[in-house]
């Protein structure tokens, strides 16, 4: 009997933990792409001293969640958006609208790549 109460008390931690985790990279996710969103309608714009610092605080935003997001996501689609990010910062320093464009859109692809991925579905499941 105490066997089992102690694997069901293990089993409760792992689904909560799990529904953490889950929770978690969806609202930093969507976090980073409501800035993301935000940073391409200042390109569109081209306010450019604007959004080299939404793109800085954008950068600043992910190095704050990158320690606790490759506990739960794969490296090397960590390490892409922040390659991307890195990038685009310069980009748009530089004042080039279709490559900083170009990023943003990339940089979104991943994001909501890592947002489907870990969802809880059958897909993912199998």
């Amino acid at each position: 009997m105490k066997n089992i109460v102690i694997s069901f008390l293990i089993f409760v931690c792992m689904v909560f933990g799990m529904i953490y985790s889950t929770r978690y990279m969806t609202s930093v996710c969507n976090n980073l792409l409501d800035k993301n969103s935000k940073l391409e309608k200042i390109i569109k714009a081209e306010s450019w001293d604007n959004g080299y610092n939404t793109s800085v605080n954008l950068l600043n935003t992910w190095e704050k969640e990158y320690d606790k997001l490759t506990i739960f996501v794969h490296h090397e689609k960590i390490d892409a958006i922040n390659n991307e990010l890195l990038q685009l910062t310069q980009y748009v320093k530089c004042h080039d609208k279709s490559e900083s464009l170009a990023k943003i859109h990339v940089i979104k692809t991943y994001l909501k790549n890592i947002i489907d991925s870990e969802k809880i579905n059958m897909q993912n499941i199998f």
